[in-house]
């Protein structure tokens, strides 16, 4: 008999810990049921927190069975951000056809080689033109293309598996929320291989407290490495956005007007791999020069197209 799994009914906002920590404990049992009836609101967070979930279990020849997918409330919103593709529920539809125009939300894609052509399209439909110096919209054109990039870069080179990435934007708060997730060996997985001593005695949630400082690499290189994650949470800091890391057992929290929080999850449960969910509101993001100013006083180093604007 397979384990069930009922997907809860919200998995956004303070739904989506509870969920990782569902995914975590049931992510290596022999056969899996993802019963999908009861779902009624999803974040891309737990889009791609269930395709890296998927795609884990795929890795190790574990069965996954589907159920209840047609009496979802949101099963057309579910194919529209291509979900039965990415899992293999389905072998129609592809993120480039079901692509919504208005650009409110950009479906499941998998990361590959080509992440600098993720970066664009998910930044153009973000701030259409801003990829022009000067452009009204440059600032956050500049702001997406960098944490996409660098943090699907970091997928690409340390995850050991898939990616994958999804997005929305709302008009009703201005928030743009992006997720990026893998079914590797997690951060802590990577720092340990990488040779640090320290990692190897460390708690999963102070390994991805480490990794928030500069120079800490999974490549091991002293110079000119290891600034990517440093980065990309200190641009959202910036913004006075909101950002999540789960990875194994590790859990970072970092939202508005709040201290970091850095705790495990609960009842012992491991992500399988690493998510990271970060949201801004466009207009923080528009203000791109003063906030690149800033992160040069940090003495890291910027890739050259941030230091070109």
């Amino acid at each position: 008999m397979p384990t069930v799994l009922p997907i809860p009914k919200f998995i956004s906002a303070n739904g989506l810990i509870p969920f990782l920590e569902q995914l975590g404990a049931c992510a290596d049992v022999e056969t899996l049921e993802l019963d999908f009836a009861n779902l009624a609101r999803v974040s891309p967070a737990g889009l791609v927190a269930l395709t890296s979930l998927v795609a884990h279990r795929n890795r190790r020849n574990l069965a996954t069975q589907f159920a209840g997918f047609e009496k979802c409330g949101i099963a057309s919103y579910l194919r529209r951000m291509d979900l039965p593709t990415q899992c293999g529920l389905s072998s129609e539809g592809g993120a480039e056809s079901v692509r919504d125009p208005k650009g409110r939300f950009i479906p499941l894609e998998e990361i590959d080689h080509r992440v600098e052509r993720i970066g664009s399209a998910f930044a153009d439909i973000f701030a259409p033109g801003g990829d022009d110096y000067g452009h009204a919209n440059a600032g956050l054109y500049d702001t997406a293309y960098y944490l996409i990039t660098e943090i699907a870069n970091n997928v690409r080179q340390h995850s050991q598996g898939k990616g994958f990435i999804a997005a929305q934007t709302t008009l009703i708060d201005g928030f743009i929320r992006i997720a990026i997730g893998d079914c590797g060996c997690g951060i802590p997985g990577s720092l340990k291989e990488a040779g640090y001593s320290w990692a190897q005695e460390l708690s999963d949630e102070d390994i991805i407290a480490r990794a928030l400082v500069a120079r800490v690499s999974c490549k091991g290189s002293p110079t000119n490495e290891g600034v990517g994650l440093t980065l990309s949470s200190r641009l959202i800091d910036a913004m006075g956005g909101n950002l999540l890391i789960a990875s194994r057992s590790g859990l970072h929290i970092r939202l508005k007007g709040q201290e970091r929080k850095f705790r495990p999850l609960a009842g012992g449960s491991k992500f399988p791999g690493t998510l990271i969910t970060m949201s801004f509101r466009r207009s923080a993001a528009a203000d791109f020069d003063q906030m690149f100013n800033k992160l040069k006083d940090l003495e890291i180093p910027l890739r050259p197209r941030l230091l070109s604007s």
